[in-house]
Parts: C-alpha cells; sequence; structure tokens
C-alpha cells in the first residue's frame, strides 16, 4: 500500500472518531508535558505506558473497532513494567546514537517504531523483545518509513505558526503510524 492510500485510510478511520482522536492526543501530551518537568527523565518514564495506550486506541480504530477513551490507559493498567521497560529503552537507545550522530538515531527510532503496536497486541511482551521483535519487523522497511515520516512535515511546519493546527496533525500522524503497522503485519495481529 502506498503512503498515500495509507494517509487516506487513516483520514477515513478518523472520521466520525475526531473528538476521541484529539482527547488522546491532549491528554498523551499533558501527561508527557508534565512528566517532562521532572527534570528530563520523567518523559522517558511515562513514554511507554503512554504511548502503548495511544497507540492501542489509534490502532483500535485502524481495526473498525470503538475504543472507549479509557484504553488510553491500558499501557498503565496491562503489564505497566514491560510498557515502562521498552519506553525508557527505546528513548534511552535513540538519544545514545543521536549523539553519536543524527543519522543513527534516526535509523534505531525507524528501527524500534512498531514496538508499542506490538506491546499493545501482546501486553506480556517484555520491552527489551518488543524493541528487538520491531527492529526485525522494520528490515528492509525503515527507507519507506522515513518517506511516510518526511511527508509529514509540512503539516509539522504548520504547526509552528499555526498552533492549533496540531490539534489535526497529531491525530492524522497517529492515524497513520496505525495503518502502517496494519499494512506491515498484513492486517494480521502479531501474536507471541
Amino acid at each position: 500500500m502506498s503512503n498515500r492510500e495509507m494517509k487516506l485510510r487513516a483520514k477515513q478511520t478518523l472520521a466520525g472518531n475526531w473528538g476521541l482522536a484529539i482527547l488522546v492526543m491532549l491528554v498523551s501530551m499533558a501527561i508527557l508535558g508534565a512528566a517532562a518537568s521532572l527534570r528530563g527523565i520523567g518523559s522517558s518514564l511515562l513514554a511507554g505506558p503512554v504511548g502503548v495506550g495511544a497507540c492501542g486506541v489509534f490502532l483500535r480504530l485502524t481495526r473498525g473497532e470503538t475504543p472507549e477513551f479509557s484504553s488510553m490507559f491500558d499501557g498503565f493498567r496491562n503489564n505497566f513494567v514491560n510498557h515502562f521497560v521498552a519506553g525508557l529503552l527505546q528513548n534511552i537507545l535513540v538519544a545514545v546514537f543521536c549523539i553519536l550522530l543524527i543519522v543513527p538515531g534516526i535509523i534505531k527510532a525507524l528501527g524500534y517504531s512498531q514496538a508499542y503496536f506490538l506491546l499493545h497486541d501482546n501486553p506480556d511482551l517484555d520491552g527489551w523483545t518488543a524493541l528487538k521483535t520491531s527492529e526485525q519487523m522494520m528490515m528492509g522497511h525503515k527507507e519507506e518509513l522515513f518517506l511516510l515520516w518526511l511527508s509529514f512535515l509540512p503539516w509539522i511546519l504548520l504547526c509552528i505558526p499555526v498552533p492549533f493546527a496540531i490539534l489535526y496533525v497529531a491525530p492524522y500522524i497517529s492515524a497513520t503510524r496505525a495503518q502502517y503497522y496494519e499494512n506491515l503485519t498484513g492486517g494480521q495481529h502479531v501474536i507471541f
């Protein structure tokens, strides 16, 4: 499926679900923003549970399900430790590779990009295995995902002069990420 088709399907997924999508993104940003005030490590501590919950909501929408707002907290309820470890390791490893050079950091981020979706589908999967499995899944697919990410650059730049555009852009990107995961897995739940 082309990037254009995935983005179109993401918009179709959001039709009738914009309120939930915006609320999930706002609450996620608020939690991570408040946690970031803990001297830099706070957002890393909650990135996994918040990420798994938010990815889960968008994945359910992509699959045609109707998630409740409360399901965005599944990352805290369903095996918090695994989600916490995945988020912490992901942030540390991407940061370390970014310190070496920006390009290796981007490559690591692309490799780990599916970990939260995997954890949503497999709450008992440990964090390290989720990251390694994501890396394996992304072998040969990093360039296509990078190009998908780049296609959102104009939207992201729009958010600088028009901050309220984030209410459209963040859910759109998240829905497209969920669509990418579904496309990558062939619509099959990856179960371990």
